[in-house]
């Protein structure tokens, strides 16, 4: 459409300049000979809109929106494998140690064995980049033959997978960028140096909680959930190790004493009384109901390090309950056996937790 008014806005000014008393109608000489040429023209114009999009951060895309952000020095973040626990076991439940290097498999997934915890229990590292390997859970099985082993068992995730960033994503670190101050170990070069650390999905910084010179960051993983041990040592040994705090040993500025803790996880019971439609039983909107507040604590979760304590809304509730087909209405709700709000501490997320259903 907008190459068609280009195009015949280009070729009527053309004809413009044409004297009258030339036939300027469409199939004649003239109007043959501008239009290849008003055509390519109006394709012109299209490209140098274009060009001016992609000039301009917020109207960038792709590679082009890339070359803005290095511009300031922010670069977009490849997708990154995730590093799950993984455990060994011979015969009698026994754990057992297996080679660096040694290889296993999970429905379509390849996991390799990259560090040696403790007796029994490794770091694998997923061979395919992304969020995809932190979805699955369960028996593994060795891709080579390991005589003396039994069993083996992917367990939780110790540094989530994560996708390559999205332009939305991107664009906002460059805002962030922009806007904020990073310097000398403010509160914004903190948040940027340790959003920048594999695994950590945001955070938030209290300068002076424990006396002048502390700083404790608490921080939540990637998936949005509690960070592991591991990851929370990684992040502390980054910033301020702990044999040497406060020496600048870390990147935190010297005189700094930080402490890294991860978010904690609140468990959150819903109590509904609904309104269904004829026929219909709370068995069968159940898993929908299920579905809809994990939603909306996820969402809670994504946005726990953008702005003030987390708090579950009623209303929000209602609304995503009442979303559901068969859903007529909600008579009354409670959120851990209260009717009102939930506040949470500063470090707390949500998690679903018993949802009970009644008509």
């Amino acid at each position: 459409m907008y190459q068609n008014q280009q195009y015949e806005t280009i070729i009527k000014r053309a004809l413009n300049r044409v004297p009258n008393n030339v036939d300027k109608r469409q199939g004649s000489i003239i109007w043959d000979a501008l239009a290849p040429a008003c055509a390519e023209i109006a394709q012109m114009y299209i490209e140098l809109n274009n060009i001016l999009e992609i000039t301009f951060a917020e109207t960038s895309h792709g590679e082009w929106l890339d070359k803005r952000c290095r511009e300031m020095g922010v670069r977009r973040n490849e997708a990154v494998q995730a590093i799950r626990l993984g455990i060994m076991q011979g015969s009698n439940n026994n754990f057992i140690d297996v080679p660096i290097g040694t290889r296993f498999s999970i429905e379509t997934l390849n996991y390799v064995v990259i560090e040696r915890i403790s007796l029994g229990k490794f770091k694998l590292q997923c061979e395919q980049p992304g969020t995809v390997g932190n979805q699955l859970f369960g028996r593994l099985i060795p891709i080579e033959n390991i005589r003396t082993l039994v069993r083996a068992e992917l367990d939780e995730i110790i540094v989530p997978g994560e996708d390559t960033e999205t332009d939305e994503s991107l664009f906002k670190r460059y805002e962030e960028r922009i806007n904020s101050s990073p310097y000398g170990g403010n509160i914004a070069d903190y948040t940027q140096k340790v959003k920048s650390i594999q695994g950590v999905g945001g955070c938030k910084i209290f300068p002076a909680w424990n006396g002048g010179g502390s700083v404790k960051v608490v921080v939540i993983d990637s998936a949005y959930g509690v960070p592991s041990s591991i990851l929370i040592d990684r992040i502390q040994e980054t910033l301020d190790p702990i044999p040497f705090g406060g020496q600048g040993k870390g990147i935190a500025p010297i005189g700094h004493l930080v402490t890294v803790n991860g978010v904690e996880e609140k468990s959150i019971d819903i109590e509904a009384n609904l309104i269904l439609s004829t026929n219909l039983t709370i068995g069968q909107v159940k898993d929908e109901v299920d579905y809809v507040i994990e939603k909306y604590f996820y969402s809670l979760r994504q946005n726990w390090a953008e702005g003030e304590d987390i708090i579950i809304r009623l209303a929000q509730l209602i609304s995503n309950i009442i979303s559901i087909q068969g859903v007529e209405d909600v008579k009354s709700i409670s959120i851990n056996n209260k009717e009102e709000n939930i506040n949470l501490c500063s470090n707390e997320i949500p998690i679903k937790g018993l949802v009970s259903l009644y008509e």
